[in-house]
């Protein structure tokens, strides 16, 4: 749990791999200050587009032997013209960490314009574009189906045609 703030036995020889919690009592930013391993690695979701996202994990990458940031081409590709130049050498691009072999596509036709609809799953952090999605939804007429946590954003939807799931459990089966 990246939340957890229950301390690890760390040993010399370990490595260490984590996803860091902006909470400075948590596992893996105490590990990343205190402990002494072989190797310290960092995994997240990584953009430039909105500095202050990342920018408090800038000592972890600082301290990290390598990120693995879980990122789109373009966000690596224009790494260096960013507050983040300094954690290119660092980086390994992790190509959105979606495994194909696992959620193969299976689109198989379209609806016909008037009946399309958009389905987002995710959160209405700021970092997620959702104002973006309400706006393409205007500008289309498309019915949106979210499922997940909305917040703060939600008045960006009113008047949309829009259905709120809240959280749902993902399995293989609820996917198809």
């Amino acid at each position: 749990d990246w939340r957890s703030t229950e301390p690890l036995e760390i040993d010399p020889e370990d490595i260490l791999l984590g996803h860091p919690h902006y909470d400075q009592r948590t596992v893996v930013q105490r590990a990343f200050r205190e402990a002494h391993c072989r190797a310290k690695f960092l995994i997240f979701p990584f953009h430039h587009g909105i500095p202050r996202i990342n920018m408090p994990f800038d000592p972890l990458v600082r301290r990290c032997t390598r990120l693995f940031a879980i990122t789109g081409e373009y966000w690596y590709n224009t790494v260096e013209q960013s507050p983040f130049a300094h954690w290119k050498e660092k980086m390994v691009r992790v190509d959105m960490a979606v495994d194909a072999s696992r959620f193969p596509y299976l689109k198989r036709r379209f609806n016909p314009p008037g009946e399309r609809v958009l389905f987002y799953l995710g959160t209405d952090a700021p970092e997620k574009g959702v104002a973006h999605l309400a706006q393409l939804v205007r500008d289309t007429g498309y019915k949106l189906v979210y499922a997940g946590y909305i917040g703060p954003s939600k008045p960006l939807f009113a008047g949309l045609n829009v259905q709120f799931l809240g959280p749902i459990e993902l399995t293989h089966d609820r996917l198809r």
